[in-house]
């Protein structure tokens, strides 16, 4: 199955399994930012988190998320194509504006920061009102390919 299809797949199953079940349950975050550099070359990343109150009997879970993003080719080998993700992860909030989240997530390239379809994503991050600061890392922890991963910092809206 080619990359995109399986992309949409995962997205529909997301969708269907995990929204909440009015849209006023419904906050997010739109971002633009950068990451790291990777042999001397960043590249600018847009990230879309869309997130609803979590019920389940974990406490520490508050809220699940679907993550979708695009991060820009590097003019270098291995690293010179674009690269859309969309995912399903979980956030934690503390200390009111702090918050932390985990999750996994599909890319429809590949490319030597991330070698293989699925991803899994770390997150931290602060909220002020409408704005956030998101940190962001991707990779597959090494389970296939070289995978340096992908680390971003993105400035964002939320409502």
């Amino acid at each position: 199955m080619s990359s995109l299809p399986r992309l949409l797949l995962a997205f529909f199953f997301l969708l269907a399994a995990a929204l909440p079940a009015s849209a006023g349950d419904l906050h997010g975050t739109l971002g633009y930012g950068v990451a790291d550099s990777h042999d001397g070359e960043s590249a600018h990343v847009i990230d879309l988190s869309l997130r609803w109150k979590a019920n389940t009997r974990f406490s520490f879970i508050h809220q699940h998320e679907i993550l979708a993003g695009h991060i820009e080719s590097r003019p270098l080998p291995f690293l010179n194509r674009d690269v859309r993700y969309l995912g399903y992860g979980t956030r934690t909030y503390f200390r009111k504006h702090w918050f932390l989240g985990g999750g996994i997530v599909a890319v429809d390239n590949t490319t030597e920061a991330l070698s293989s379809w699925y991803q899994f994503a770390t997150t931290g991050g602060v909220q002020f009102g409408r704005a956030s600061l998101t940190l962001r890392h991707l990779s597959n922890s090494g389970f296939r390919g070289r995978n340096r991963g992908e680390t971003y910092l993105t400035l964002g809206y939320n409502w």
